[in-house]
């Protein structure tokens, strides 16, 4: 009886730590990777400065078209990346016996190329002086956000859903190159998490 007993106790720890080997390993290979980039697209955003808005959100302001004198537009390129930061992965065996792991959504990393001025409208040859100094300035200056992109990119939406199907093709790799004694992997992101 206490022999059966034993092989039962052996069986059990081994399969515990088996699960244990498991989790650590993947958990090292995506700590060393740390932050995982997984998409990288080239982006062109177009914005209109005028000196009414003089760059402000147009949609919040109305605005009143006979009292523009000049208006700047202008094309932004830039590189987009999203990243996964996998230092806030989780890991967990679920009662099933799958591997679990919960990251992050893909985060999007702006790295502005140019903004330069496409076109330009005067009103008349008095706005050149306005026109000139408000295109060095906004040149200069101008630098994207994540949130105009989001706002000002109709593809934004789909280019986040592929950055994912990316991330989790990714993460699947890593997995594969970690022992899984046949265990069945799950990649689910925070914010759809039950």
């Amino acid at each position: 009886m206490t022999e059966g007993w034993q092989k039962g106790a052996a069986d059990g720890k081994e399969e515990g730590l088996s699960a244990k080997d498991t989790k650590s390993e993947i958990f090292a290979q995506m700590e060393s990777a740390e932050s995982l980039q997984v998409m990288e697209c080239n982006m062109e955003l177009y914005e209109k400065v005028d000196n009414i808005s003089k760059g402000n959100n147009l949609e919040s302001e109305a605005e009143d078209y006979t009292n523009i004198k000049w208006a700047i537009l202008y094309k932004i390129e830039c590189t987009g990346t999203f990243t996964v930061d996998l230092s806030k992965a989780v890991i967990e065996e679920t009662e099933n016996g799958m591997i679990q792991i919960t990251v992050p959504e893909p985060e999007l990393q702006i790295h502005q190329k140019s903004s330069k001025k496409i076109k330009d409208y005067r009103k008349n040859r008095f706005s050149d002086a306005e026109v000139e100094d408000a295109d060095k300035a906004i040149t200069n200056a101008k630098k994207i956000t994540v949130s105009e992109v989001e706002k000002k990119l109709p593809e934004y939406g789909s280019l986040k859903n592929h950055a994912k199907e990316m991330a989790k093709d990714q993460l699947m790799k890593i997995c594969d190159n970690s022992r899984m004694d046949g265990k069945k992997i799950d990649i689910v992101f925070a914010n759809e998490r039950e």
